[in-house]
């Protein structure tokens, strides 16, 4: 994702069969970067400067799904 450039580099070095860079899900920091995507990812959103009080998230695309997994203190 934001990490790899799809050199293909990894496919030489992963014990499975494929393209790692083509069928693994991401991992994104940026919104905008993750919107742009067209493939299966991950996005952790809501990370504020430090001190800051916002909600955290971890947003999934994954297989035509999206599904939110929130923290918002409410425990």
């Amino acid at each position: 994702a934001e990490l790899c450039n799809e050199c293909g580099n990894c496919v030489t070095f992963c014990p499975e069969r494929g393209a790692p860079y083509l069928v693994k899900p991401r991992l994104y920091t940026d919104a905008s970067a993750w919107e742009a995507q067209g493939r299966n990812g991950l996005l952790v959103a809501g990370l504020g400067a430090a001190g800051q009080d916002r909600d955290q998230a971890l947003v999934a695309a994954l297989t035509g799904r999206l599904d939110w997994l929130r923290d918002d203190d409410e425990a």
